[in-house]
């Protein structure tokens, strides 16, 4: 039975392989890490941006929970409206809410706007022409995702 390995120079040229799979897989990872600091930038530019063209006040450091989404009950939305009066009672947070769909919903998130003015942005459309997030929003401060079924 032979080897995989034949001769001397097949090991040279695997071990090239590995030494350049090894090298790309590290340009990559430090490429990742260079556009993941510059996305904190971005998110919070992106934030004070958002906050302006809501009309909320301008505020680096409060949180700021952020949900695009088809109000529909499947989607978790009766989560996020059974607590989110308390929690705008009893933390200092902003929300902003972007959405059409059943009616229910749309009429909490407005009445919960004309609640709180300053902390919540209930635009309850599409294409609004709002600054776009950055590539990675991951670094939101607290993104606003329920829902009834995850895996």
């Amino acid at each position: 039975m032979k080897s995989a390995y034949q001769t001397e120079q097949q090991k040279k040229e695997a071990l090239q392989q590995q030494k350049a799979a090894l090298e790309e897989e590290l340009t990559a990872l430090t490429e990742k890490n260079r556009e993941e600091n510059e996305t904190l930038q971005s998110w919070t530019e992106w934030k004070e941006a958002l906050q302006k063209e809501l009309g909320l006040p301008q505020d680096p450091d409060v949180p700021m929970m952020v949900m695009v989404t088809r109000f529909a009950g499947h989607k978790g939305l009766d989560l996020l409206c059974y607590i989110a009066r308390r929690l705008m009672w009893e933390q200092d947070a902003q929300m902003v809410i972007l959405g059409t769909g059943e009616p229910q919903y749309e009429a909490f998130f407005k009445d919960l706007q004309a609640q709180f003015p300053d902390r919540v942005a209930a635009k309850i459309t599409f294409n609004l022409g709002l600054p776009c997030p950055p590539r990675r929003c991951r670094h939101c401060s607290e993104p606003a995702a329920p829902g009834r079924f995850r895996g």
